[in-house]
């Protein structure tokens, strides 16, 4: 499976992050957390943009890229790529795996994960379906754990970072530290 990311060139961008805590040492990955919010997402967010960055905390570190796939290209590999079924077969092995769940939409998964619907946009009766499924209590912590579900995903097939659509337009999580 980590052959996809192969098919990527290694970027050599620098991004930034913002913490007021300690510099991470490393990233335990996706369900793995010790507190509630140390490696909450299974990676570090970043930005290109040192004033992004400076937002989320007074201490800025630089992380590389590495093998990078951004939201655009994430997108057209889970639905238009040949890799498709492969990106579907790891999203619902990954949920059964972490969260026990198995009997989910798959479709509406992996539209969440490609970031082609919105947690907040679900009809109420879906969305409340969702929330027992998982396990959560709001909305807010079922669209973390959607992005921490993206990078295990694209940690599986061997990238580094993902690009995910967020407040600052797209923010990029690192999956390793490189």
């Amino acid at each position: 499976m980590t052959t996809i990311a192969n098919e990527y060139e290694i970027s050599t961008e620098t991004v930034f992050s913002g913490t007021n805590g300690d510099v991470p040492e490393s990233i335990l990955g996706y369900g793995r957390f010790s507190s509630e919010f140390d490696n909450r997402f299974g990676g570090i967010f970043a930005s290109p943009e040192r004033a992004v960055a400076e937002s989320h905390g007074e201490t800025v570190f630089e992380m590389s890229l590495g093998r990078y796939i951004s939201a655009d290209d994430f997108r057209h590999l889970a639905f238009y790529s040949d890799h498709a079924e492969d990106v579907a077969a790891l999203m619902l092995a990954e949920i059964d795996d972490e969260r026990c769940v198995s009997d989910i939409n798959a479709d509406l998964m992996l539209e969440l994960v490609a970031e082609d619907e919105n947690v907040f946009d679900l009809d109420n009766e879906v969305a409340s379906e969702l929330l027992e499924q998982f396990g959560f209590d709001s909305l807010g912590e079922l669209s973390w754990d959607i992005q921490g579900l993206k990078g295990e995903i694209c940690r599986r097939m061997g990238f580094d970072s993902v690009g995910m659509e967020d407040e600052h337009g797209e923010s990029i999580l690192v999956l390793n530290l490189i």
